[in-house]
């Protein structure tokens, strides 16, 4: 299977790619253009519609920017891969974090239906909601359309989408 993200040719069957350590699961939706929400928005979750909203975050500057990453329903880790810390992030910023300020496990993005978090879970430089203060470790937070985050040294815009 050819990883999007890189063009790795991995073998058949693996989840994530040997070469960059993206998702390789074929049944993930992809990024589709759609109706962007107004900041501030609510968004309605139902049945219905949860398969025309898609959640992303994408960097905003750097050597990756515009790189975007789609945010499952559940627990999205946010951090740098690394098999031997058993670190394998859904949102994996290895190649944006080139001093390493963003911990292996830095924070954890949930979405659960209409509510999108934010929890710190013991980074070492810190998790900022719209360069507000240092979010305390294990503190929720709640997130909303067109907030930017700041993990270590990356910033991400959260962009909720409506296909």
């Amino acid at each position: 299977m050819k990883c999007t993200a890189c063009g790795w040719q991995n073998s058949e069957g693996v989840i994530y790619c040997d070469g960059c350590g993206s998702v390789l699961d074929s049944t993930r939706e992809q990024v589709v253009p759609g109706r962007t929400v107004q900041e501030g928005e609510d968004v309605e979750f139902n049945e219905a519609q949860e398969g025309r909203v898609q959640i992303r975050l994408t960097v905003l500057r750097g050597q990756s920017k515009g790189k975007q990453f789609t945010l499952e329903q559940g627990s999205n880790l946010v951090g740098r891969w690394d098999p031997e810390a058993a670190a394998f992030p859904e949102v994996d910023l290895e190649s944006e974090d080139i001093e390493a300020k963003i911990s292996r496990k830095h924070a954890v993005i949930e979405v659960d239906g209409r509510q999108i978090t934010i929890q710190d879970i013991g980074s070492l430089n810190g998790t900022f909601i719209n360069r507000g203060p240092r979010l305390e470790e294990g503190l929720v937070s709640q997130l909303k359309h067109g907030d930017e985050i700041i993990v270590g040294k990356t910033f991400l815009l959260l962009e909720v989408l409506e296909s």
